[in-house]
Formats: structure tokens, C-alpha cells, sequence
């Protein structure tokens, strides 16, 4: 299962250099953050990909893939249009933190409610 590993890895990092090269000079920082982000979620796809017909694993792609890359993209998303426009980020920050965690709750809204139904039945 270890011998695509490399390969993947060379094609993250020059995925990468390739991102940051191209952008860092517009973006700055912000391009920095994308690539770093971009390539960590084609790693665990990659990773998933590669390992899913070797092991058996269960996982939820919802809440293990698109949940957190849903997030991630408001993020994205929110950061380049508040860059590209010049506003403000008083509030962006309290916004990113609400509606992750609007988006969460609702990702996980079966899980929380059998807590909730098990913590009701003990008190």
C-alpha cells in the first residue's frame, strides 16, 4: 500500500510550488494558505483513493470529506472576495465560526440527538 506514496507526495509538492509560484504574487499570504489548504484536501483524497480497495474501512464520505471541505471552501471563498473587493474583516471571522458551526451541527445533527436523547434519559 506504500508504494504510490511517493508518487502522490511528488505530485502534491509540485502541485504546490506550482500554486504558490503562480499566485503568491497577487495573493500574497492568502495564496500561501490556499495551496497549503488546496493540497492537504487532494492528500486525503489521494490517501482515500489509494487505500480503499487494500483496507477495509467504513467511513462516512459526507461528514469525512465534504464537510470539512465545505468549510474550508466558505473559508476560501470568504477570504478571496473580502481581499478582492478591499472590505472589512471586523466581522468575517465571528461569521466563519457561525455558520461552521450552522454547518456542523447539522452534519452531525443525528449524532446529537442520540447524545442529547441519552443524556435526557439519565437526568
Amino acid at each position: 500500500y506504500s508504494k504510490p506514496l511517493p508518487l502522490y507526495y511528488l505530485f502534491l509538492a509540485f502541485f504546490k510550488i506550482t500554486f504558490m509560484y503562480l499566485f503568491t504574487a497577487y495573493y500574497g499570504l492568502l495564496a500561501i494558505i490556499a495551496a497549503t489548504l488546496i493540497t492537504y484536501l487532494i492528500e486525503i483524497l489521494l490517501l482515500y483513493i489509494g487505500i480503499r480497495n487494500i483496507f477495509k474501512i467504513k467511513l462516512n464520505n459526507f461528514k469525512m470529506i465534504f464537510a470539512p471541505m465545505t468549510i474550508a471552501l466558505l473559508i476560501l471563498t470568504g477570504e478571496t472576495i473580502i481581499r478582492t473587493l478591499n472590505l472589512s474583516y471586523t466581522w468575517i471571522h465571528p461569521i466563519y465560526i457561525f455558520v461552521s458551526v450552522i454547518l456542523l451541527i447539522w452534519f452531525y445533527r443525528n449524532e446529537l440527538l442520540i447524545q442529547w436523547t441519552k443524556f435526557k434519559m439519565k437526568a
